[in-house]
């Protein structure tokens, strides 16, 4: 749960134009969630993790990123 928080929480600094401290939060998600990878709970981690990541390194090249909309797992 904590490493979910974590993202929206990061999103949330981008929004602001942090970076590094979506950053920081981006990599403290990822080391609670890795564990979990593919998926848990009927969520994608992987590909949310995969779109943060994306974020964050593309901060500043536009304006900022809203949360992406990540389907649930399927099967």
């Amino acid at each position: 749960m904590q490493g979910l928080i974590q993202i929206a929480a990061a999103y949330h600094h981008l929004n602001l134009g942090h970076r590094p401290a979506a950053r920081y939060l981006y990599e403290r998600a990822r080391e609670k969630l890795d564990a979990w990878l593919p998926s848990a709970l009927g969520i994608r981690l992987d590909a949310l993790l995969h779109a943060l990541a994306r974020d964050v390194n593309a901060a500043g090249a536009r304006p900022g990123p809203t949360a992406p909309r990540i389907g649930p797992v399927h099967g």
